[in-house]
């Protein structure tokens, strides 16, 4: 991953920079329904000129988490866990 500050692709600005966001409140659409997702301590790369966000694998990750807990999904790690019991590949 090349050093910060990286290029802003909203304000062509060289101002990117790694940062922690407290709270990151979002709505995320899943089967046809809008779900509210608030995630805590979020680690995104942030715009220092514009506020824009990046959000990498990681914080993809994440999002995608917290929605599956909103809707009732299982996790990925739950979903191996019952194959691996089960004896499936």
């Amino acid at each position: 991953m090349k050093p910060f500050p990286w290029k802003c692709g909203e304000c062509r600005e060289r101002a990117i920079y790694s940062t922690v966001l407290e709270t990151y409140t979002t709505e995320l659409d899943h089967d046809g329904k809008t779900y509210p997702i608030s995630v805590s301590n979020f680690e995104v790369m942030q715009c220092r000129n514009c506020s824009a966000i990046i959000l990498d694998e990681d914080a993809n990750r994440r999002l995608s988490d917290a929605l599956r807990s909103a809707v009732g999904l299982l996790q990925p790690t739950e979903i191996r866990a019952h194959r691996e019991k089960l004896g499936f590949t």
